[in-house]
């Protein structure tokens, strides 16, 4: 197949979302497909810490990086990125949701198009400004509508389409195995819990780990990627840290705690790269609601989502985390169920299904 991969961020800048389509179009390209990913949001420069190892299109702008001078240049080049679009004259364009510009769906009536979903899209915008609230629901059952396929990463995002007649299927996230994995470094009497994430995403429920750090003094806590001042003597905050930095903190830890409160991102499933990234370091997670692909497992304590999910169980993560401390955990099913070969492959498949197909 020859794919165009479509989205709307800046793919010279390292971030989660590069990280996950450079491990999707590197299995892509192993499995025989041509690629090129085209990014319709400009771009100030190249960062050369991150490497696409396919054809790649951005757009330039020395404008100034704002919401609505990115939107205007989508709508000043649409002519100019669609004729790029046909002349690589893709078998298939595998669309990352994003927002309607005037033009997108002219070329989107010319090829066959699948789109994947990574969030509750009609909550998430919420967060935008007054003018881009408008126009994306303006524009969202435009898009939609010339959809030919859809993959979401969670069943409940794919639930919210079922008004839309097209195939459908979930694949949750992927990961990257080491196959060497970390090797456990106990140095600390006391079980140790860590958490990762970013500022101002309340759906991780920070708060939530504060309450954790006071009711369980028996047990340190570690958090990372945010930096708070706390007089709690056994909570930790150590900023943002590389990770390679993270993986030394890891390799101390007994138990991961995910995000605590995705009832306020409006959802109840969630398929995180974070929680792949706790299994893949041997870490069982503490998490709210409960993953697409590990649903029920052993390695997951799943509290209800709600807002007292903690202050409700906090028996139930005492006696889960005195379980697995100095434990070690079987990767194997892990690996089989969650592993980038496994979910670019059933991809892949579904794809191709549309390749044969004329619009």
């Amino acid at each position: 197949m020859k794919i165009l991969y479509l989205v709307d961020f800046d793919i010279n800048s390292p971030s989660g979302i590069l990280n996950k389509i450079i491990q999707q179009t590197t299995i892509w390209k192993k499995n025989g497909h041509q690629v090129q990913v085209l990014s319709t949001k400009p771009s100030r420069g190249i960062n050369n810490s991150e490497i696409i190892d396919v054809e790649r299109k951005s757009y330039y702008s020395n404008r100034k990086n704002s919401s609505l001078n990115n939107y205007l240049f989508k709508i000043r080049n649409s002519n100019r990125i669609n004729e790029d679009i046909k002349k690589y004259h893709p078998d298939i364009i595998y669309y990352r949701q994003g927002i309607w510009y005037p033009g997108v769906t002219k070329i989107f009536k010319i090829y066959q198009v699948v789109m994947e979903v990574n969030t509750n899209d009609l909550i998430e915008i919420q967060n935008e400004t007054l003018p881009r609230r408008l126009i994306y629901k303006f524009g969202r059952n435009k898009i939609l509508n010339h959809m030919n396929g859809l993959i979401a990463v969670t069943d409940e995002l794919n639930k919210l389409y079922n008004h839309i007649k097209i195939p459908k299927v979930t694949i949750g996230n992927g990961y990257l195995f080491d196959n060497n994995p970390i090797k456990k470094n106990k140095i600390y009497d006391k079980p140790q819990l860590i958490f990762v994430g970013s500022p101002n995403c309340q759906w991780h429920g920070v708060d939530k780990i504060y309450y954790m750090a006071k009711k369980l003094p028996e047990f340190d806590f570690h958090i990372i990627g945010i930096k708070e001042k706390t007089d709690i003597n056994n909570l930790k905050f150590h900023g943002y840290l590389a990770l390679e930095k993270i993986k030394e903190i890891y390799a101390y830890c007994d138990v991961a705690i995910g995000s605590l409160s995705l009832y306020k991102a409006g959802v109840n499933e969630s398929s995180t790269l974070k929680l792949r990234e706790y299994l893949c370091n041997s870490l069982p997670v503490i998490l709210g609601g409960y993953d697409v692909d590990m649903k029920g497992s052993d390695y997951i304590l799943e509290l209800p989502n709600k807002e007292n999910n903690v202050t409700d169980n906090i028996s139930s993560i005492k006696k889960f985390v005195l379980n697995w401390s100095g434990k070690k955990m079987d990767r194997t099913e892990i690996i089989e169920k969650l592993s980038y070969e496994t979910k670019e492959n059933k991809r892949l498949g579904f794809l191709s299904r549309f390749v044969n197909e004329n619009k």
